[in-house]
């Protein structure tokens, strides 16, 4: 409130104003409201407004976000505390987030937006890091046959579902040998998730496909004596194996 003396003709008389405001707190335009007492005078007083404005969130402090996180197969979405002048404000009802990036590995954004009686933006990242596999588990063991006219191949055991495997000899795509040799085979691993990595990317095993031998203690080959008839005369071997 507030006191008004001295009128016209210097009389000496007085009004008290009193000055309040339509309620609220939040964001907004509130009508300020005058009441006076004076008998004496019709006192013209002109309206006034009283305006709150939001107060801005780019000095606020923003916590819960960590610098990276290691990748999931689905979006990475941090709880995000936001603070003001010392108030913990109130997320969905003081602030709103919003996250672009943020399932793949590189580098995703968490966008905070003051709604309410708040305004203002702030801007935060973090970093996706790739998933390891571990690979201690597969094996890949030299093998040694003896040669049987079929086709003869390694393969690497306990191969993760999440990874391929491409066998190579030689430079080349080897999928297995029938002839005598020796073969230095190479398994090359691909996880099939660029988000993954492996702690294992190839290992190397032997084939040795050896001589076949044949049992030959079967085999007759006898001395023949013939009598001179003219014609060609020979000796066969019998039980020759096939």
């Amino acid at each position: 409130t507030y006191s008004v003396t001295g009128f016209v003709n210097n009389d000496e008389d007085s009004a008290v104003i009193a000055l309040t405001r339509e309620t609220g707190e939040n964001v907004g335009t509130y009508d300020i409201i005058t009441t006076y007492s004076n008998d004496n005078y019709d006192i013209n007083i002109v309206d006034a407004k009283f305006t709150i404005i939001a107060r801005t969130i780019t000095d606020g402090i923003v916590t819960g976000i960590d610098a990276s996180y290691i990748y999931t197969g689905s979006d990475i979405k941090p709880t995000v505390t936001l603070t003001v002048n010392d108030i913990v404000l109130t997320s969905g009802s003081d602030y709103e987030v919003t996250y672009a990036n943020n399932k793949n590995i590189g580098t995703a954004t968490v966008t905070i937006t003051g709604k309410g009686n708040y305004e203002g933006t702030i801007t935060k990242t973090f970093t996706i890091t790739s998933f390891s596999i571990d690979m201690s588990g597969v094996t890949f063991v030299d093998k040694v046959v003896t040669y049987d006219t079929t086709n003869h191949m390694i393969s690497v055991v306990n191969l993760p579902n999440t990874v391929t495997v491409v066998y190579k000899a030689n430079n080349a795509v080897f999928d297995g040998a029938t002839n005598v040799g020796v073969y230095e085979i190479t398994a090359i691993f691909t996880p099939k998730d660029p988000n993954h990595t492996l702690t294992k990317e190839s290992l190397t095993a032997t084939l040795t496909i050896e001589q076949d031998t044949i049992d030959m203690s079967g085999v007759v080959f006898n001395d023949s004596t013939v009598t001179y008839d003219g014609n060609s005369h020979t000796i066969t071997a019998t039980n020759i194996p096939d």
